[in-house]
């Protein structure tokens, strides 16, 4: 038959049968009706027959197909009704002896059903009289009692092998109801007088999905649209075989009814159906819903009306899980905005590759968006290359615009014909999304200009056409494919063609210089195309301001730009509250926005956009295996599901490079597969062996061919952006997000984990340039995942070594906080794992007593440190044990064998035990514990004098260090000790350890700071900083200008400076050091005080005191919260702080001036012509000359400078003596010396 109503792609709805468990079908369609309702703003919740074209269902599903289709029902109206003849018809059952044939009496059941069409009033005839209605068609499956093979079908529409057109609505009811032992078969009579008595279809087709596709197609045709396929269930439920007994017939006979049961429960099962669908329907995007409440239907009876109330809360709670909460809102989406190009002949044959012709649905040229905005250089460069031709020059000109999909290609391409219509006689559009559409797009200009009308002749008449005119013609391909176009394309060599694209290259490719990429919009014209899409002036600054990070946020991409203005005006939605709406509500709005933008004949959503290529690549990847490119395609499709969950930007083959030589290393590729769920992903971290190189010292070489191929694959699609000559790859914000909104909770679970273990394998603890610079490029990639896969890997043992590798990330990148979090969760998994006596459970401890020792939290670190000794001393002492016991049993009882001391040269054998040992010897020096660090000190310096010899370099380093501490004790200040090297000595050493070394090697480094402490105690300043400089340099490009080791490196070489008076140099390094510090290390840390007071100095040496002073107050206020008020360096900026407080009143101008002169000349002296300006026009007024000034001005004063004593520790002071005269003056008259104090005066404000 014909098909009937309109062109709408068709939704279509199936409801299982089950009893009164069919409320759960009502509540779950219920949930999808209100959500309908919310989205289009309704008064009253809409009826399913409005939104589905077609409603089918077997048994209980069959009445509410009637219900809701035939009655025209709403959900409320059927919940309200379904709990009345529930209640009704399954409380009253019939006599014992009659329960084997009829448990309830059917006329219950008819009489409930003839009362609600009374209600209704819509006629009582199963048949439909308003044919032209599109949607609301229902049908119910029953079968003949004597014919269990054959399926009936009565409809509320007109079939031409329809046996039934006078059936009554009850009729069907009862029919598809007759539930065996339920209910007595219905006896119906068809057109032809001929009774047959029908039971329901449960057995074999419960769920009648399948049947309702089938019926779709009798009804509407093969050819019409289907958007979508809603399956419902009444609930699954698990049923087992009770076990055999053997000890009498009652447990026989319990066992045979046991069977019966199991075997109408795999009868009824509606799964199997559904599976078959859900494959079938895979390759079509979101077209096909299935929701069945898990566990549903446990312990509920088809007739057990009781438990009715239980089920619905059952279904209530399934409604909430995320992952059904996520298939109703694209459900929802699909029907409100159905962009699918199935049709329902593709689903029912057997060849999914059978295209079937389309309706009409060409998009025709229409003008561009009124409120197109900017690209003024890419319309420029269109113009220059299709500008006025020379006289005489008919040559073809062809030009490509290509980009990801909602970049605008599209209105660059219309506001391009529209300014130069004048210079074309005509411009053809084609839409070339497809062949159907290209098909059309030529009918049109045939009949239009040509007025000619030939379906199956229009291509090649427009192309003769245009072949034989002499007009200058423009033909437009919108949308183009990648291959395919030659046959659309006039032969000859005249005329215009613009092509605009996803794809980078079209086969036959153009010349470079005739392809243009299309980017998104710059933040000017972005942020005035939101403004004016809303509605909003653009001059006003606070309208533009946060249109800024509206379009930051939208990755400045034209379309998703556009649709978000449209929502601001529309909804509306104050443009300060849209970021906190978007950001709650981002799928909802790109998968379908509320609002159309600026062009409403091809507004689409975000996301469609994004869909488009996806199944193009899918569409590729699903074709026989060995045809070109199929392998690509599927390499595409899993590298798209990985580096969704990474950064959306980088070099992130190196992720995949490193994971891949990792694993090999490690044997992981052995014992842990990458695979996302049953995918398997091992292709993308293969290796191969090759020459030993410095590029591979390993012999091992990443094989990336899938990995390129795959990016290459997602580049041409324009899901990516790839730059194959440095690997950089570069993935839309909105596509980054896309990618994972596409996926299933489980999906998203298993393809997230994999990202994770592929970023976790390319990680490695070495210290080498390589490692450390990986390490550092992967933060934000270990930031994305986790914040997009926050995984853990179920094998413990491997998700320890995990948290470790992210400690050690986090902690190179001074994410001190993540960094302990990290290292705690590992020494809890190796805990767990491994147990307490375990070396690995002892490293994690370890490096975790280093976090707080770098966080400041000295008593945590130290208590953590000595708790590792003790545990690793342990370990020592088992591993001893049984050695001895291999090499000699039963040499005594274990309690008898010697156990080192706590803290005994013997363990310093062991190099973990060693540093460890000299770990917590940094953190006493730190709580200014020196009496015990001078006794580890002295007992690493025995071991290292029996280890390597008295005069060994090892042991003198050791001995120095030693000195150091006894001295601080002894004089209560740090003083230098000299190494005892000769520059000869210490050039050659630094020679030795840098001898083929990359420059940024941290070997490297730390030989250059040693030379540089070397030539320091020479007071060999010049080569001592250009060291210092160099190494704070090399360790900013290996661990980063905000790192930890920056940090101290440019805390060294500031501290040089100082140490050379060139304060003014001095300062400025140390308030970067100072920022760096706040940062990472937090303000209270005793690191950035110590920055604080360094900083101090500098302004007391530039005679700036009370800036000093209060450097010194901030400094102070902290270590004595930190490191108690008894430490040496709180004792240091408390005496300072009293001194500086009090010297600017206090000493005399000619000695500030004096100090000032002293710091500009050093930096003078050092930068020469590189020295600021200012300094370099600096006033040095001869101390000399203020002294005499003072002395003709009667107020000279001297300082005097001693050293006291204050709570055992010494420091410096200056106080004056007095009034004071000079004998070796110089005459000068009173009004030379006021000359010489405001000159002074100046000097002191000058910096």
């Amino acid at each position: 038959m014909a098909s009937v109503g309109g062109n709408e792609p068709v939704n279509l709805l199936s409801c299982d049968g089950g009893g009164i468990r069919g409320v759960s079908e009502l509540v779950i369609l219920d949930a999808v009706m209100k959500r309908i309702q919310e989205l289009k703003e309704l008064e009253d919740v809409p009826r399913p027959c409005d939104y589905f074209h077609l409603i089918g269902g077997t048994s209980t599903g069959g009445l509410l197909a009637i219900m809701l289709g035939r009655l025209e029902m709403s959900t409320e109206e059927a919940l309200a009704a379904y709990d009345d003849f529930a209640r009704d018809i399954f409380s009253h059952k019939r006599h014992f002896w009659t329960r084997f044939v009829e448990q309830y009496k059917a006329e219950s059941l008819e009489q409930t059903v003839r009362q609600l069409v009374r209600d209704k009033g819509v006629g009582v005839l199963m048949r439909n009289q308003k044919s032209t209605v599109d949607t609301g068609h229902a049908f119910v499956c029953t079968m003949p009692e004597q014919k269990h093979k054959e399926m009936v079908r009565f409809r509320t529409y007109e079939i031409s092998s329809d046996k039934y057109p006078h059936l009554l609505i009850y009729q069907a009811a009862r029919a598809t109801t007759a539930a065996t032992t339920f209910f007595r078969p219905m006896p119906i009579h068809d057109d032809e007088g001929t009774k047959e008595n029908f039971i329901d279809a449960a057995l074999g087709t419960n769920n009648p999905a399948t049947i309702c596709l089938e019926e779709a197609r009798e009804l509407f045709g093969s050819e019409r649209e289907l958007n979508c396929v809603v399956s419902l269930g009444t609930g699954t439920r698990q049923k087992e075989l009770d076990k055999y007994g053997r000890r009498g017939p009652l447990s026989q006979i319990k066992y045979l009814v046991s069977s019966v049961m199991l075997m109408k429960e795999l009868s009824t099962d509606s799964e199997k159906v559904h599976k078959a669908l859900e494959k079938q329907f895979d390759d079509y995007g979101k077209s096909y819903f299935r929701f069945n409440v898990d566990g549903g239907a446990q312990d509920i009876s088809l007739a057990d009306w009781k438990k009715m109330d239980e089920l619905k809360e059952r279904t209530k709670k399934y409604l909430e899980i995320a992952e059904v909460k996520k298939s109703i809102n694209e459900l929802v989406d699909a029907i409100l905005q159905p962009n699918h190009g199935l049709r329902i002949g593709n689903v029912l044959r057997i060849d999914k590759n059978t295209t079937i012709p389309k309706q009409p649905r060409q998009t025709q040229r229409g003008t561009s968006s009124r409120i197109f905005t900017g690209r003024e250089n890419l319309l420029k460069r269109l113009g220059q290359h299709f500008q006025p031709r020379e006289p005489g020059n008919t040559s073809r000109r062809e030009f490509q615009i290509h980009g990801m999909g909602g970049v605008g290609k599209t209105q660059i391409a219309l506001k391009f014909t529209e300014r130069n219509a004048q210079s074309f006689r005509h411009i053809l559009w084609i839409d070339a999304t497809d062949t159907v559409t290209i098909y059309q797009s030529f009918q049109k200009i045939a009949l239009g200009i040509l007025d000619e009308m030939d379906e199956k002749k229009s291509v090649q008449i427009v192309l003769h056409w245009l072949e034989d005119t002499d007009e200058d013609w423009l033909l437009v391909f919108d949308n183009a494919p990648d291959s395919g176009l030659s046959q659309y394309l006039p032969s000859g060599d005249q005329g215009n063609i613009l092509y605009t694209t996803r794809h980078p290259y079209l086969k036959p490719r153009l010349r470079p210089d005739w392809v243009m990429s299309v980017d998104v919009m710059e933040l000017q014209d972005a942020t005035e195309l939101l403004l004016r899409s809303a509605e909003l002036p653009a001059y006003n600054r606070a309208n533009w301001e946060l249109a800024k990070l509206i379009v930051r946020e939208l990755g400045y991409l034209p379309l998703a730009i556009d649709q978000a203005g449209a929502y601001i005006n529309r909804a509306p939605c104050p443009l300060e509250q849209y970021l906190d709406v978007f950001r709650k509500q981002k799928e909802e709005l790109l998968k379908n926005p509320k609002f159309e933008g600026g062009d409403a004949l091809r507004d689409i959503a975000v996301y469609a956009t994004f869909d488009v290529s996806l199944r193009a690549i899918k569409a590729c990847a699903g074709k026989k295996a060995g045809m070109r490119r199929v392998e690509d395609a599927q390499a595409a499709l899993k590298l798209l599901n990985m580096i969704c969950f990474y950064h959306n930007e980088g070099h992130l083959h190196k992720i995949f490079e490193h994971a891949a030589l990792e694993r090999f290393k490690t044997d992981r590729d052995k014992y842990y597969p990458l695979r996302a769920g049953h995918v398997r992903l091992d292709e993308f971290v293969k290796t191969a062996q090759s020459k030993i190189t410095p590029n591979t010292p390993d012999g091992q070489e990443w094989l990336a061919y899938h990995w390129l191929l795959g990016a290459q694959f997602l580049h041409e699609y324009s899901l990516i952006k790839f730059d194959n000559s440095i690997c950089y790859v570069n993935m839309h914000v909105l596509v980054h997000n896309w990618a994972r909104d596409c996926m299933s909770n489980k999906e998203r679970s298993d393809w997230g984990l994999a990202a994770r273990c592929a970023l976790m394998d390319s990680l490695h603890l070495h210290n080498d340039v390589r490692n450390i610079i990986h390490r550092r490029e992967m933060l934000p990639h270990l930031e994305a995942c986790q914040r997009y896969a926050d995984f853990d890997h179920p094998d413990l043992g491997l998700e320890s070594e995990y948290k470790g590798l992210m400690g050690k990330l986090f902690l190179q990148n001074g994410r001190l906080e993540e960094a302990r979090k990290a290292y705690e969760k590992a020494f809890d998994y190796r805990k767990l794992e491994f147990g307490l006596m375990h070396a690995g459970t002892c490293s994690a401890l370890s490096q975790l007593a280093k976090i707080h020792q770098n966080q400041g939290n000295y008593a945590q670190a130290e208590e953590l440190r000595a708790e590792v000794i003790d545990r690793r001393r342990l370990l020592h002492w088992e591993t001893k044990w049984e050695v001895s016991q291999q090499n000699q049993p039963n040499r005594g009882k274990r309690e008898q064998f010697h156990q080192p001391d706590f803290y005994s040269e013997e363990l310093l054998e062991d190099y973990l035990l060693r540093g460890d040992t000299l770990a917590l010897i940094e953190i006493y020096l730190e709580r200014h514990q020196l009496r015990a660090a001078e006794v580890q000190l002295s007992r690493i310096l025995k071991w290292k004098q029996i280890k390597y010899g008295a005069d060994s370099g090892e042991a003198r380093e050791a001995q120095i260090r030693l000195i150091k501490v006894q001295k601080f004790q002894q004089m209560g200040y740090l003083e230098d000790v000299p190494e005892g090297l000769t520059i000869e000595q210490a050039q050659n050493r630094f020679d030795l350890a840098t001898a083929g070394r990359d420059s940024l090697d941290p070997v490297v480094i730390i030989a250059k700071e040693r030379l540089a402490r070397v030539l320091i105690e020479h007071k060999i300043y010049i080569p001592a900083t250009e060291l210092l400089e160099s190494a704070y340099i090399s360790r900013g490009l290996l661990y980063g200008k905000n790192s930890i080791e920056c940090a101290h490196a440019l805390y060294k070489y500031a501290g040089l400076l100082k140490q050379q008076n060139r304060v003014y140099e001095a300062q400025d390094h140390y308030e970067d050091a100072l920022r760096k510090y706040n940062d990472i290390l937090g303000s209270r840390h005793s690191k950035t005080l110590e920055c604080t007071y360094a900083i101090a100095e500098c302004y007391a040496l530039r005679a700036r005191y009370a800036e000093a002073a209060a450097c010194a107050a901030a400094s102070y206020d902290g270590q004595r919260d930190v490191l108690g008020p008894d430490h040496l360096a709180t004792r240091s900026s408390a005496h300072f702080l009293r001194q500086w407080s009090h010297w600017d009143e206090m000493l005399p101008d000619w000695l500030k001036v004096q100090y000032k002169n002293q710091a500009a000349k050093a930096t003078k002296t050092a930068l020469g012509d590189h020295a600021p300006q200012w300094i370099r026009e600096w006033d040095f007024v001869d101390t000399d000359k203020i002294q005499q000034a003072h002395l003709v001005l009667g107020d000279l004063q001297w300082p005097k400078y001693t050293v006291v004593t204050v709570d055992g520790y010494k420091f410096g002071q200056i106080t004056l003596d007095g009034t004071a005269t000079k004998t070796d003056t110089v005459p000068m008259s009173f009004e030379e010396a006021e000359d010489i104090i405001k000159r002074v005066e100046k000097v002191l404000k000058c910096d």
